[in-house]
């Protein structure tokens, strides 16, 4: 697949709820992790999407998470795939990006079902091996290798927010190394 750009780049962050959270051993470094790519996407001007599983029953998305995003779109979900509820669809198309980056939690079930319906329909779908979490290591690893077997590339954040900058001369540059340090 391609290099990541900016300009041809998404967002998908999925289900970081505070309820959930407890329960992922590694959860809160994956946050972590989410958050400064949520930083990076406001730096780049990457448009971000948030999905919310139940949120009735896992309460909404972390807070420490929203105030690190810049005007992102909240498309609640009750269907592991993000793709078979109203809205994700139809909010990629509308916003005409043909890479998605994706983080979230539980990598095994809902990041690995709407990564894998992503790719049925052609998107080019880049998974952050360091945003992810699950409550299993086993779980948590072998999702990546069933994606990554499907098609999807299995990146870093540093690799994202790098491609994303592109150069080191720019104005962003500095606020990015930020990010990352």
């Amino acid at each position: 697949m391609p290099r990541l750009r900016a300009a041809h780049s998404l967002l998908l962050m999925i289900d970081w709820q505070a309820r959930l959270l407890p329960a992922l051993p590694y959860g809160q470094e994956a946050l972590k992790v989410s958050c400064r790519l949520a930083k990076g996407a406001g730096l780049m001007t990457v448009p971000v999407l948030v999905t919310e599983h139940c949120a009735d029953k896992l309460g909404t998305t972390n807070s420490v998470l929203l105030d690190a995003l810049t005007d992102p779109a909240i498309l609640p979900k009750a269907s592991f795939s993000a793709l078979s509820d109203a809205g994700l669809r139809e909010a990629l198309t509308d916003r005409g990006r043909k890479q998605i980056v994706v983080s979230g939690a539980e990598t095994h079930v809902c990041v690995m079902q709407t990564v894998l319906d992503l790719l049925d329909e052609g998107w080019s779908v880049y998974v952050v091996r360091d945003a992810v979490a699950s409550r299993h290591t086993r779980d948590y690893k072998a999702a990546l290798e069933r994606m990554q077997q499907s098609g999807a590339v299995i990146v870093t954040s540093e690799m994202v927010l790098f491609e994303w900058q592109a150069r080191a001369d720019t104005g962003t540059m500095r606020a990015m190394l930020e990010l990352v340090r």
